[in-house]
């Protein structure tokens, strides 16, 4: 648990600063206000992830008080993941390419949506595995948006 905690604060420390990256000192960078622009974005699209997640999450809790195994109902959380998380890679881009960096909003575009196809795949080609484990992956889709939106509003 610990390690789950340290990369959650690492991921969210790291947006954070992504966010922050235009009012370090040194020269103006254009691509660094695209990336702060980005990850801004991000923040607030992010929180679409948040209820989707929460659903995922009470799934699993009550799948651990039951020890019951639904492989249907924990593809279906991938999937409603997977298809949230390229809606979110969508924007982001899109804010990308209104910055005026069309091939970083392409590049970043094309690479987003093949790890998000990868992961797709890889989730259909090998099923659940170990179903009855906790999966820890909606505490990090629901922690990281919320904390990354709040900063961003507060400060």
């Amino acid at each position: 648990m610990t390690k789950h905690i340290i990369t959650i604060l690492s991921i969210t420390a790291l947006i954070i600063l992504g966010v922050y990256l235009p009012f370090l000192p040194g020269r103006y960078d254009s691509l660094v206000v695209t990336l702060s622009f980005m990850f801004q974005l991000f923040s607030f699209v992010g929180l679409l992830l948040v209820p989707v997640e929460l659903f995922w999450l009470w799934f699993e809790i009550a799948k651990r008080k039951t020890s019951t195994v639904s492989n249907k109902k924990t593809k279906r959380f991938h999937i409603a993941t997977v298809l949230t998380l390229g809606f979110i890679t969508l924007v982001v881009s899109l804010g990308a390419l209104t910055n005026y960096n069309l091939s970083f909003g392409i590049l970043f575009l094309i690479f987003c949506f093949s790890l998000l196809t990868r992961t797709y795949l890889k989730l259909k080609r090998e099923g659940i595995s170990d179903s009855l484990k906790f999966n820890p992956i909606p505490i990090y889709l629901i922690t990281i948006p919320i904390v990354v939106a709040l900063v961003r509003v507060c400060l």
